[in-house]
């Protein structure tokens, strides 16, 4: 019952920070296109593998790390001075989806050492997945 609702809460942030980008993007018609293709392509890959996985709840491994790669950018936009002005804002990016992407592995790896918890390389898969998803949204919505 409580694995349902958590199930619908998480669908519903995703849904959620879809549709804001998309309704942000269509503001920066020069951005738009390139919305619709990536968004497009990510929930593509991510209904496939609804198709392949055994329990759906994993895909909620997307927006959960869609949050985190869009804090993470925040995070490491945040710290040197310095470096963050003579840095590209593509530099930023690619940081934060190594990292998040690592944070994902690391999580699943771990996973396969505990009780009750088992390993599975999609899950890394929806990991890097949820990050790109997340960082792709924030660089729509960010201003050039």
């Amino acid at each position: 019952m409580i694995a349902g609702f958590l199930l619908g809460v998480e669908i519903s942030i995703g849904v959620l920070l879809i549709i804001s980008a998309g309704f942000i993007f269509f503001l920066n018609i020069r951005k738009f296109p390139s919305f619709v293709l990536i968004v497009g392509g990510f929930i593509s890959f991510a209904s496939l593998f609804y198709l392949i996985i055994p329990n759906p709840y994993e895909l909620t491994h997307l927006p959960e790390y869609a949050i985190l790669g869009i804090l993470t950018r925040y995070a490491i936009k945040g710290g040197d001075r310095a470096k963050r002005e003579k840095a590209s804002e593509t530099y930023f990016y690619l940081r934060s989806a190594l990292i998040t992407g690592a944070i994902g592995t690391i999580d699943e790896l771990y996973q396969g050492i505990l009780p009750l918890r088992y390993f599975a390389w999609y899950d890394i898969f929806l990991n890097w997945l949820g990050g790109l998803l997340g960082l792709t949204l924030l660089w729509g919505i960010s201003k050039e």
